[in-house]
């Protein structure tokens, strides 16, 4: 099968449930670490392997809202006693149709954006936690 790139409008990015944006954009970081792998059979050098610590990333886009008092933020994050468990939960970003990396993990951030003139932009930040599944197949 041929090499493809992976191009086009067809991304997506999707949130723990409450964090309503219509996304225009994401990145990932994949943070690489090392751990010592060093035995009696390595000549006395020391030996160590790359693993996958976690990935951290960003997405960006406009902050949508509805008349069932649905906001860009979850109300329980903002509240007089906020309940930061909606910060948590199931992301995929989606590169393409079959092309997504699906993680649990943890809102880190929210920004709002209003200028005078244009839509209320939002970031976000957020991190993995566990492990990371991908998928890279657009037939």
């Amino acid at each position: 099968m041929a090499i493809k790139t992976v191009e086009g409008l067809g991304g997506n990015y999707a949130t723990p449930a409450g964090f309503n944006v219509k996304a225009d954009g994401w990145s990932a970081n994949f943070n690489i670490g090392t751990v010592e792998t060093t035995g009696f059979i390595d000549a006395g050098y020391k030996t160590r392997e790359p693993v996958i610590l976690d990935m951290t990333g960003s997405a960006s886009g406009t902050g949508q809202y509805d008349a069932a008092s649905s906001a860009p933020i979850p109300a329980t994050l903002v509240g007089a006693t906020p309940a930061l468990t909606a910060a948590q939960g199931a992301f995929t970003l989606t590169a393409k149709g079959g092309c997504t990396l699906g993680f649990t993990g943890n809102m880190t951030q929210v920004g709002l954006a209003r200028p005078v003139a244009g839509k209320l932009s939002l970031s976000h930040n957020f991190e993995s936690t566990g492990p990371i599944t991908q998928a890279w197949d657009e037939a």
